[in-house]
């Protein structure tokens, strides 16, 4: 793993190697995620008995899709767009709203559920690497982040996660939200990249074609750089990252 500073700052890029190696392992295995498991339940898709599986396992990708976009978006709108996709580690403050309330990492989980919705659509090599791949990434990424907290933070830190789960949400003993508001354009600008991302598998389930995959994500990328290039910099007084009350 290439050092924690250098694998956050192109972050974007270390994400779009694991999905690129994803797609591409379709060249060692042949049969794609959705379509194995509803072999395993009823045997054959096209027409056959697993039709109706194979097409519901897509619906599904579609859904986890969605709750990925809808996930970041709500995660941004408290966080701050800048602050997400700044290429620093930033810890200036902590924030306990929004979904930051049931685990610390909401945006890393969108991800994950993005990447599960790509991997019900890909081989099952590839859903392999997209799951495992974001998880050990995310992992790498999060021991930097956390240890930048706590040395910024100290005990609020500790008491925070104490508090609220690393990656996986509890949705029962939340703490209080702090008195944050959530700006949603912003929210929305900032993660409209990630959208196109989403309706690669909401298109999937409604038509099943790869073939225009790849422009969903030319076309994310494209929409990602216009927001770094048109967007402030970020503010010194502005950064966050999920925890405790605003200092």
């Amino acid at each position: 793993m290439p050092s924690a500073n250098f694998a956050f700052r192109y972050r974007f890029w270390f994400l779009a190697l694991i999905y690129f190696l994803g797609f591409g392992a379709y060249t060692l295995d042949h049969r794609q995620t959705a379509a194995w498991l509803a072999g395993l339940h009823a045997g054959g898709i096209h027409g056959g008995p697993g039709y109706p599986e194979w097409r519901a396992l897509l619906g599904l990708s579609a859904l986890l899709a969605l709750l990925a976009g809808a996930l970041r978006t709500w995660a941004s709108a408290y966080l701050n767009s800048e602050v997400v996709h700044d290429a620093r580690i930033r810890s200036e403050r902590l924030v306990a709203a929004g979904p930051y309330r049931f685990t610390r990492n909401p945006l890393y989980f969108g991800g994950l559920l993005l990447a599960a919705a790509y991997g019900l659509m890909v081989s099952r090599l590839g859903f392999v690497i997209l799951v495992g791949g974001h998880l050990w990434f995310y992992s790498c990424l999060m021991n930097r982040e956390e240890a930048a907290l706590a040395a910024a933070h100290g005990d609020r830190y500790r008491a925070f996660g104490a508090a609220v789960p690393r990656f996986w949400p509890r949705w029962r003993r939340a703490p209080p939200a702090a008195p944050v508001q959530p700006r949603w354009l912003q929210a929305f600008w900032g993660e409209s990249f990630l959208w196109v991302f989403v309706a690669g598998p909401v298109a999937y389930a409604i038509e099943p074609q790869l073939q225009g995959l790849p422009w969903v994500f030319v076309v994310g990328v494209v929409l990602r750089y216009a927001f770094l290039r048109l967007s402030r910099p970020a503010k010194p007084e502005i950064g966050a990252k999920a925890g405790d009350h605003p200092v």
